[in-house]
């Protein structure tokens, strides 16, 4: 009987420890990112989202013409959502149509190695089901496609992957690759087989 007592309150702690996981992101150089990208945003608008009670930033862009199609953006290692080919697919699947909400991946200090990245992939996770919420809950869309660039495109396979439920449509990797010396998560080779959408490999 007592051990049914305690089970409650068990459970309660279990979920309040797993809720309070730390941010593996490089805080300072996150904010840093951040303030230089909203002061230069010329293409859509911010939008802060949380995961593991830490806001990030994100770069939602709305279609001309409306629609419920929408495509969620991950950069690569060490950058920020409005750089390079990422900044560009924003605005150009925009005027294609689609909502695009480009998120600010976890970033390390910048001698980290890409393996050293794998440790980041459990919080990617999380803010890639951040913008999904966001999509759903601001904009009425049910799905998405996952594109990203680089480590990104590593990571929105591996999460294509570890979540098969996800309300994703279909995944586009681009310039993914793999490395060797990091977790399976960062082999799309071994995280491929479990991916049950439609996947686009640009390499």
């Amino acid at each position: 009987m007592r051990l049914v007592r305690l089970l409650p309150a068990t459970l309660l702690l279990a979920a309040a420890t797993a809720a309070a996981a730390p941010t593996t992101t490089n805080v300072a150089r996150e904010q840093n990112w951040a303030n230089e990208v909203v002061d230069m945003l010329m293409v859509g608008a911010a939008v802060w989202l949380t995961a593991r009670d830490h806001k990030f930033l994100a770069l939602h862009t709305a279609p001309a013409g409306g629609g419920k199609r929408a495509v969620i953006l991950a950069h690569g290692k060490g950058v920020h959502p409005a750089f390079g080919l990422i900044d560009k697919l924003r605005g150009d699947l925009a005027e294609a149509g689609f909502h695009t909400l480009s998120l600010q991946m976890p970033i390390l200090d910048n001698e980290a190695t890409s393996a050293a990245y794998g440790a980041t992939f459990p919080e990617a996770f999380e803010r890639i089901d951040a913008g999904i919420r966001y999509l759903k809950e601001k904009h009425g869309i049910g799905d998405v496609v996952l594109l990203g660039h680089s480590i990104g495109a590593i990571t929105v396979v591996a999460y294509a992957a570890r979540h098969p439920q996800a309300p994703v449509r279909a995944v586009v990797a681009v310039s993914g690759g793999h490395v060797a010396d990091g977790p399976d998560t960062m082999q799309p080779a071994k995280m491929l087989k479990d991916v049950r959408r439609p996947v686009l490999d640009i390499y």
